[in-house]
């Protein structure tokens, strides 16, 4: 059985999306959800809540009611880096104020911005910075 194709244009889901982009009243009817308005509440749910160790970008995604890939995809079109790189970037920035202002120890401060393992904050600190926390301190703290 042969069926005829369909008649007009075909809208895909980025068509979909893009008229909801201009259309921001659109965003107010439940279940539809424009990938900036997607990416903007994941940045939200991360700059609130960096300091949790279990959150994941997966549990954002699921909060978000949509895939990890999809809201992904939705956040580095937005913000031109992963949801994970960002998060990571934040917790490590975090980091360094905190360090700056209170001279708390580095497995304080670790756990403070939500890594859950000393040796995981020491490798995306360098990565970030190209330095270690430690030879990150203000001037005026002792070794």
């Amino acid at each position: 059985m042969f069926f005829d194709a369909p008649k007009g244009p075909i809208l895909c889901e980025q068509d979909i999306f893009d008229f909801c982009e201009r259309r921001p009243d659109l965003e107010l009817i439940e279940n539809i959800q424009t990938p900036s308005a997607v990416a903007r509440r994941a940045k939200e749910i991360m700059d609130a809540e960096y300091a949790d160790p279990t959150l994941t970008i997966g549990k954002i995604a699921t909060r978000l009611k949509l895939s990890r890939s999809v809201m992904s995809r939705y956040f580095a079109r937005a913000y031109a880096t992963s949801p994970q790189n960002y998060l990571l970037r934040l917790r490590v920035s975090v980091a360094i104020s905190n360090r700056f202002m209170s001279g708390e120890s580095v497995l304080k401060t670790s756990a403070k911005v939500g890594f859950r393992a000393s040796s995981q904050f020491f490798r995306h600190f360098r990565t970030y910075v190209g330095t270690s926390p430690s030879d990150c301190r203000s001037p005026d703290q002792t070794v």
